[in-house]
């Protein structure tokens, strides 16, 4: 399964490539032969690389009957001449059909495209290499797994914002002229909520609350330092505040675009809106969490509200 998956790009381009229906086969050959002391059926490596390398569009499945008709062969009628070859010779074959597989310029743009995909490849070429072929699929695919649950408990959220004269909200990191309506703080979740990610997503929410807060905070300081609200405030002295800090300010971006100063004190946040547009499950461990901190946020006087909540997540 592992060779004809490797070379099916080039092999069944035109045809219909299923590989679980290739490991039933496989299965159900060994589990049939077990019981006739045959040996364990496999699929070839440097065959299928031999074919992908030679053939290519050309080649149609009928090729392994008549490869399975030439390995009978030789197993019966060439075996005697062939046990004399070194082992340098077969090695030799062996490497000339593999070499196809070796694609060094697909590392190149997985790396551009993926670093720990890139890695990953590394991991597989130097565990094969230096600890054979058993290690060498072992670990890479040991390693996958251990990414792709490191993905699920770490994955990418956003705070959003709208973009100016728009009615789309994109997140604010790559939109910096994005702006949150007044009091609000729009947080989007891309992945689903589970138990391994639960906690990550209570704390990370509450960082972004208090980012909110201190750059408040902030912001007031620094305006009652320019004096803004006195007769002679310069709107260059407003707008270097802004600049400074995202966050919105009494008025919002509304009353800023209507030319309307901001006030001295600015006000704390009022308002969470969870997006979970990205959110495709919830578990029971995330659920309550999310009831925790409903609560939580009622505590501190705010209204924490839900959108773009998907069917399924929204049925729990």
């Amino acid at each position: 399964t592992l060779s004809s998956s490797s070379a099916a790009s080039d092999v069944y381009k035109r045809q219909p490539h299923d590989t679980p229906q290739e490991l039933c086969a496989l299965g159900m050959a060994n589990i049939v032969g077990a019981f006739f002391s045959s040996y364990p059926v496999s699929a070839s490596l440097s065959r299928s690389a031999l074919v992908a390398s030679r053939a290519k569009k050309e080649c149609t499945p009928m090729h392994l009957f008549w490869q399975a008709v030439i390995v009978l062969l030789v197993l019966t009628l060439l075996m005697p001449a062939v046990a004399w070859l070194p082992y340098a010779s077969l090695a030799a074959i062996v490497f000339t059909a593999v070499l196809s597989l070796f694609d060094p310029a697909n590392l190149v743009v997985t790396l551009r495209v993926s670093r720990p995909d890139a890695a990953l490849w590394l991991l597989a070429f130097l565990a094969t290499f230096f600890l054979g072929v058993e290690l060498g699929i072992g670990i890479p695919v040991g390693a996958s797994l251990l990414l792709i649950v490191l993905r699920s408990m770490r994955p990418p959220h956003v705070e959003l914002g709208r973009v100016p004269g728009t009615s789309v909200y994109r997140s604010r990191k790559l939109y910096p002229e994005a702006r949150a309506p007044p009091r609000t703080l729009i947080f989007r979740w891309d992945a689903s909520l589970h138990f391994a990610n639960a906690e990550h997503f209570h704390d990370t929410l509450l960082g972004h609350m208090r980012r909110y807060d201190n750059n408040r905070a902030a912001r007031t300081r620094r305006y009652a330092q320019l004096g803004v609200g006195d007769e002679d405030t310069q709107p260059t002295a407003i707008m270097s505040v802004e600049a400074d800090y995202a966050d919105p300010v009494v008025g919002g971006e509304e009353a800023t675009e209507q030319g309307q100063a901001p006030g001295v004190e600015c006000k704390r946040l009022l308002v969470v809106i969870l997006d979970f547009s990205g959110v495709n499950d919830v578990d029971a461990t995330a659920l309550r969490m999310l009831g925790d901190l409903a609560r939580e946020v009622d505590k501190k006087g705010l209204t924490l509200l839900i959108s773009s909540c998907k069917s399924q997540v929204h049925l729990r």
